[in-house]
């Protein structure tokens, strides 16, 4: 979709999907733009899509990729109670701190679960499992 005025639109909703309009950190830059909510609750999961372009290398000879291609990036982020959006760490140790404060239950929970932080299926487990856990 294109809009004359994005930040004029703070979300957008259809096909049951929910996305927001909002400032976050990319790649060290502050940046503007429609970030997919994944999870509600006390913390919200939400993604950013990235589509990038990278031209082929002629002096390097890459089996694989054998000619210009667009990829498409994901990016995860954190946003908690406060607003605050930070991107999902990538350790199992920072996870912990950004969701629970280094919390035993989700230790276990991401240890019997078999969570891989780098899947958006298991994010959205980790992440719902943190919003529904009972103090």
């Amino acid at each position: 979709m294109a809009f004359a005025n994005p930040e004029e639109i703070a979300y957008l909703e259809f096909n049951n999907r929910k996305f927001i309009n909002t400032d976050f950190m990319y790649n060290e830059e502050s940046r503007r733009d429609y970030l997919e909510v994944l999870v509600e609750g006390e913390h919200n999961l939400l993604l950013y899509r990235n589509i990038v372009y990278r031209v082929l290398d002629q002096d390097k000879s890459d089996k694989q990729i054998s000619e210009d291609q667009y990829f498409l990036e994901k990016t995860f982020y954190v946003q908690d109670e406060m607003g605050k959006i930070k991107k999902m760490p990538e350790t199992k140790k920072a996870v912990l701190e950004c969701l629970a404060d280094k919390d035993e239950q989700l230790k276990c929970f991401i240890k019997d679960n078999k969570i891989r932080l780098y899947r958006e299926s298991d994010l959205i487990k980790l992440v719902e499992y943190c919003n529904n856990r009972k103090e």
